[in-house]
């Protein structure tokens, strides 16, 4: 009787210590979950702007990006930016990254992002346009602070983007 009191107590003292972890890497997964969010906010802003600067303290040194056009590295994607910029054939301003069906898996220092995106220019209102993306990002943790490594995407045809998601 002694033994099963002496276990009942035990693991009732050790029950708020394993909820507590859980929690705890729940909050944590949260906050990282978040402070992604907003670095990549000002990713996609700065690249809409051609902010190459920001965009390269955001990316890692061997980022890669692969589109329909095949895969570009950082110095070839931030060059090709500049140069459109220069030649004042960028983006619109205030254009703006909308995602659908964001989806964020974390792994520790790693997450990966995947959903539907589109670019929403000024006063084209709510409706996405025909050009849709289905994309995917992997951010890594390097040094105390998260950067993207990666990034695909693909154009998704009108055909594809109506039907039902699986």
């Amino acid at each position: 009787m002694k033994r099963l009191l002496l276990l009942t107590a035990l693991t009732s003292l050790a029950a708020p210590i394993v909820f507590g972890q859980a929690a705890a890497k729940k909050d944590h997964g949260v906050a990282a979950e978040q402070e992604i969010m907003k670095i990549r906010r000002d990713w996609y802003d700065a690249f809409f702007r051609g902010d190459t600067a920001t965009m390269d303290q955001i990316e890692t040194d061997d980022f890669i990006v692969v589109s329909d056009s095949g895969p570009q590295n950082k110095k070839s994607q931030l060059a090709g930016i500049q140069r459109a910029v220069k030649k004042d054939k960028w983006m619109p301003k205030g254009v703006t990254l909308v995602d659908e069906n964001l989806n964020v898996r974390l792994h520790g220092d790693a997450a990966v992002l995947s959903g539907l995106s589109w670019n929403k220019e000024p006063g084209q209102g709510k409706k996405p346009p025909e050009g849709r993306n289905v994309f995917t990002e992997v951010w890594l943790k390097r040094d105390g602070r998260w950067k993207v490594m990666h990034l695909h995407f693909s154009p998704l045809d009108q055909a594809q983007s109506t039907r039902p998601s699986q």
